[in-house]
């Protein structure tokens, strides 16, 4: 039977501003494009509508892959990480966050690891199965709540971290919004 635990970890991006991340998080590329905090609507071709989770009203972050003009070179893939959180006390862990997803043959994942660079080996990969499913040219719902267990990687560690990983393919993609 399933069981509800507490909370022990929150973010609602309320501390970014649309020139910085929000306290403690990082972003970066795997190719071109990157992560945003933002509180407007996808600003690409395919523009999406504003993000209607439960704590929009103070910004959410965003890889709006058409907007970096991936079509005029480089593939768009990036990633948003998280600040340590300390696990130690918990043999269960489970992550969970409202997202709104438009696909364009691109994918998302979840990494986690005990390690800040995430060098190769350090991390597991958890496929965002609700993102990677839907197709092409379709969105999720605005919010969809996603669910994962990271328990394998997580549970009863004192430093974790996880990253919110996006590859699209050479043409661009869509927009990915979390919260």
């Amino acid at each position: 039977a399933r069981t509800t635990t507490t909370v022990f970890a929150a973010e609602d991006f309320g501390t970014g501003t649309h020139t910085a991340l929000p306290t403690g998080w990082s972003s970066g590329t795997l190719d071109v494009g990157t992560w945003k905090w933002t509180n407007l609507p996808s600003s690409s071709t395919f523009s999406m509508d504003t993000m209607a989770s439960t704590t929009s009203a103070n910004g959410w972050m965003i890889f709006d892959s058409d907007s970096i003009g991936a079509a005029t070179g480089g593939t768009p893939a990036g990633w948003l990480q998280s600040p340590a959180y300390n696990c130690s006390a918990h043999p269960h862990v489970g992550l969970v966050f409202q997202d709104y997803y438009r696909k364009f043959k691109d994918s998302c994942f979840i990494w986690v690891s005990t390690t800040p660079g995430f060098a190769a080996g350090t991390y597991t990969k958890y496929p965002v199965a609700l993102n990677n499913t839907v197709v092409t040219n379709v969105s999720t719902a605005n919010p969809a709540t996603v669910n994962i267990d990271i328990s394998a990687v997580a549970a009863s560690q004192p430093a974790v971290y996880i990253r919110f990983v996006t590859y699209g393919p050479p043409l661009g993609a869509y927009s990915w919004m979390i919260d």
